[in-house]
C-alpha cells in the first residue's frame, strides 16, 4: 500500500474526472449522444461540481429539446458556481425558447449582475423588452450597449434596426 499525500490525491482525482469529461466531449462531437451522457454522468458522480460536464450535459439536453433536463443541469451549475453567469444565461435562454418572458428576464438580469458585458444577453433582453413588454426605449439602451461591446456583429445591428422600426 502506498501512502499518497493529499495534493497528489487531488491531482489523480482531477485527472480522472477530466478524462471522463474529455471522453464525453469526444462522444458528443462524434454524435454519440448516449455515450456522451453516460460519460458526463460518470464524471458528475465523481465530481458533481465539474463546470464543464454540467455545461455539456445541459447543452446536450437543450439541443435535444429536453429543456427541463437541460435547465436542471444548468441549475446544478449555479448551485455549485453561483458567481458564474453562464448558468443564469443558459436558463434564461431556455425560458426564452419556452416563451416564459418573466423568467427569462429574471435569469438574464442576474447573469448581467455577475458580468455586465455579455453582449448576447444584452441583445436577448433588448428583444424581450421591446417586443414582449413594449419597452422599446429600454430595449434600445440594451442593444446599443451590446453594439458598443461588439460593434460589427450583424445580429445586433439587425436588432437595432428592428427596434428602430418599432419606435
Amino acid at each position: 500500500t502506498r501512502i499518497i499525500r493529499e495534493n497528489e490525491s487531488y491531482s489523480i482525482y482531477q485527472a480522472t474526472t477530466f478524462e471522463n469529461y474529455l471522453q464525453a466531449k469526444s462522444f458528443y462531437e462524434q454524435g454519440k449522444i448516449r455515450e456522451a451522457v453516460q460519460k458526463v454522468e460518470k464524471d458528475l458522480i465523481i465530481n458533481p461540481d465539474h463546470v464543464r460536464s454540467l455545461a455539456l450535459l445541459g447543452r446536450i439536453f437543450e439541443e435535444r429539446g429536453e429543456y427541463d433536463r437541460a435547465a436542471e443541469g444548468y441549475r446544478q451549475l449555479i448551485v455549485f458556481n453561483p458567481g458564474l453567469s453562464f448558468g443564469f444565461q443558459k436558463i434564461g435562454r431556455i425560458h426564452e425558447i419556452e416563451k416564459r418572458w418573466d423568467q427569462a428576464v429574471e435569469n438574464y438580469e442576474i447573469s448581467l449582475e455577475i458580468d455586465s458585458e455579455q453582449h448576447e444577453v444584452l441583445n436577448n433582453l433588448a428583444l424581450i423588452y421591446a417586443v414582449h413588454r413594449n419597452q422599446i426605449a429600454r430595449g434600445m439602451r440594451l442593444i446599443k450597449k451590446a453594439l458598443r461591446l461588439q460593434p460589427n456583429f450583424t445580429k445586433y445591428q439587425d436588432t437595432l434596426l428592428k427596434l428602430r422600426e418599432m419606435q
